[in-house]
């Protein structure tokens, strides 16, 4: 009985390794917040992100002891009016790369938890649709 339960678990494991969905694929560059006022209810954050894997990558979800909570946007240009699309998952095709940078997407950290100031670091964890989590730092600065 114990080898059929380590043999499903093992397979189990290989399928989910297998699935091209892990975040050991995902490589976060050019990380960062810009400064907001004093008492600002959000901050506007940066990055880009790169899938090194063959299969496709989703993130599912950001959180950080920083904020509230986290979000991902886009920006809508519509003439001379511009809005807010949220993100719900952002599916990165395989040996590419996606930017969120200012007038694009971009994400919103909503009700900050912290001083947010010139020079601090802030992590911010990426969810993939298995689960797995990757961390990357991000450097909040007055503008870029």
């Amino acid at each position: 009985m114990r080898t059929v339960l380590a043999n499903i678990v093992m397979a189990f494991t290989l399928l989910h390794c297998q699935s091209g969905y892990s975040c050991t694929a995902l490589f976060v560059t050019d990380a960062w917040i810009r400064e907001p006022p004093p008492m600002a209810k959000i901050a506007a954050g940066y990055f880009a992100i790169e899938n090194r894997s063959d299969r496709e990558l989703t993130v599912t979800a950001l959180s950080s002891n920083c904020c509230e909570r986290i979000e991902m946007h886009r920006t809508i240009l519509t003439g001379d009016r511009a809005s807010m699309s949220p993100i719900d998952e952002l599916t990165i095709p395989p040996h590419d790369t996606v930017k969120f940078s200012p007038g694009g997407s971009h994400l919103m950290l909503i009700h900050p938890r912290i001083a947010m100031g010139q020079g601090k670091l802030v992590d911010i964890e990426f969810q993939c649709v298995d689960g797995a989590v990757s961390q990357t730092s991000f450097e909040i600065v007055t503008v870029r």
